[in-house]
């Protein structure tokens, strides 16, 4: 067990179903002022560790995870333990998402794709669920030496999951409106896919994927008995589940594309964004769990692509991030099959109309990591 340490809370930062976060410093720290982030949650007697503080152990550092330094019990509170974090001093996601004047830049957007899919490629290798990932769950701290870009770290593991049983859901201990529609009987990584698709559409329209339809029903157990719905085995919190359910059937999804001009959108935070953009936005939100793109093919793919549109865009090159087929229309229906590898291989070869067009070599640079994403097999 760990003995109380120097700290004195000074504010509360935020207050969520995972317990409480306050400011602190450490007294310790004569020479310098070293702020820490104190979360406090309830003490379970049978787990003297809390689960949190375990899973970001197990997970170990990483640059886009927050930094877990300690725990120690609550000397005045003996229901009560406290664990100790880096503070994030941009806040979260969310906040620092309102500090743009209008429409977030797309470069932010593919930054924070990449920051993200890097982290959750850790998470998932080691074969956690985060389970609750949105904007309000992303801290920001200032950018490295060197760098423009503020970093990312994703927070708030209290309902994470190490190997969880596909079969039994638990989405809905998180928060409904980032939890993909099969939801109500499984559960894996791909949900925390999903969530990241809900995070970026949200970030580039200020609207999440869903539409509200009235639903008659006097209650969610009603509507839930009427529609001879059942309980899997050993889902957590079932009046919870229940209600969920019913969410669900009252919020279908609905995608919309980001990449086209929608008349009805009146947020001036909203923007037309590339084809580019949309695209792996929607390899996020694919409805079918199974073909959804994993995190480790995602930060694939981002780390290289967010270099590639920086460069294009510094080139006034943006127009090359539309310069391909989706395989979709309009409503993103699909038409015909259309591989990822398929994408990115058509993206080089509008790169190279540019080249042959302008006769500038410095062109073909902006595309030199291209053909890292791409499968022999689609040139067949």
């Amino acid at each position: 067990a760990y003995h109380s340490p120097p700290y004195q809370e000074i504010t509360r930062l935020a207050k969520g179903g995972n317990g409480t976060v306050d400011l602190a410093i450490n007294l310790n720290c004569r020479d310098r002022c070293e702020l820490v982030a104190i979360k406090t949650v309830h003490r379970n007697d049978t787990q003297p560790t809390p689960p949190e503080f375990q899973t970001l152990r197990f997970l170990g550092p990483h640059k886009n995870i927050v930094e877990c330094h300690m725990f120690y019990n609550d000397p005045l509170d003996p229901t009560s333990q406290k664990i100790v974090f880096e503070y994030c001093s941009m806040g979260d996601l969310w906040d620092y998402a309102q500090t743009f004047d209008s429409a977030i830049p797309e470069m932010f957007l593919w930054n924070v794709f990449q920051q993200v899919s890097n982290a959750l490629r850790e998470i998932h290798r080691k074969g956690v669920v985060h389970g609750d990932l949105k904007p309000l769950n992303i801290l920001v701290i200032p950018p490295y030496p060197g760098s423009r870009d503020p970093v990312l770290k994703i927070a708030d593991f209290g309902t994470a999951q190490h190997h969880p049983d596909r079969n039994i859901p638990r989405a809905h201990v998180g928060t409904w409106k980032f939890n993909p529609p099969e939801s109500t009987r499984t559960f894996g990584p791909e949900t925390d896919i999903w969530a990241l698709g809900v995070m970026i559409h949200m970030l580039a329209t200020d609207e999440v994927p869903y539409f509200r339809r009235e639903i008659h029903a006097n209650s969610a157990s009603e509507w839930f008995r009427y529609n001879c719905c059942f309980v899997p085995f050993q889902t957590p919190e079932i009046e919870h589940y229940i209600e969920f359910c019913f969410w669900l059937a009252q919020h279908p999804v609905s995608i919309i594309r980001i990449d086209k001009l929608h008349t009805w959108s009146t947020s001036e935070r909203s923007a037309i964004r590339s084809k580019l953009l949309n695209y792996f936005m929607m390899r996020c939100l694919d409805t079918e769990w199974r073909t959804r793109i994993r995190a480790s093919e995602l930060h694939r793919f981002t780390a290289i692509l967010e270099v590639f549109a920086q460069e294009l865009s510094e080139n006034e090159m943006d127009e090359v991030l539309d310069s391909f087929d989706d395989g979709r229309d309009k409503t993103w229906n699909q038409i015909k099959r259309v591989t990822d590898s398929f994408v990115v291989e058509q993206l080089y070869l509008a790169v190279d109309k540019r080249f042959r067009q302008l006769g500038n070599p410095k062109i073909m640079r902006i595309a030199r990591y291209l053909p890292r994403l791409m499968d022999n097999n689609d040139f067949e």
